[in-house]
């Protein structure tokens, strides 16, 4: 009798340690910003692609593209992140910028290199 109950609470304790449908919600920070300002960058990126998408800025303001608006996701408002690595990246340098794109920039260029699969090579960098 002792052998079946002490089975059975092993195999109970076992199914409960199943893994989790998602990681915790929040963040994984490695900036120099406070937890509550990411929340508060989220929040408001949230809010913006609930609205609409600008899908070309960087275009736009570069190379006079015309705009590529898109009608927002109200799905976006409820979106969490689930341990999102947020990190510091170095800003493309204006040399290798210049070599890449033949588009001057002066250090800090303001830009940041996106890995693949990216659809663009490098992006704004924001603080």
């Amino acid at each position: 009798m002792r052998r079946i109950l002490r089975t059975l609470f092993l195999t109970m304790l076992l199914i409960g340690c199943g893994s989790p449908n998602a990681p915790p919600v929040g963040f994984l920070n490695e900036t120099l910003h406070s937890t509550s300002d990411l929340w508060a960058i989220w929040t408001t990126a949230q809010n913006s692609v609930a609205k609409r998408v600008d899908m070309n800025p960087m275009q736009r303001f570069l190379y006079g593209a015309p705009a590529n608006i898109r009608a927002g996701d109200a799905r976006a408002l409820a979106a969490l992140p689930h341990q999102l690595r947020v990190a510091a990246e170095s800003d493309v340098l204006s040399s290798v910028l210049f070599a890449a794109t033949r588009d001057f920039r002066a250090d800090p260029t303001g830009l940041i290199a996106c890995p693949q699969p990216c659809s663009v090579r490098y992006a704004v960098a924001y603080s």
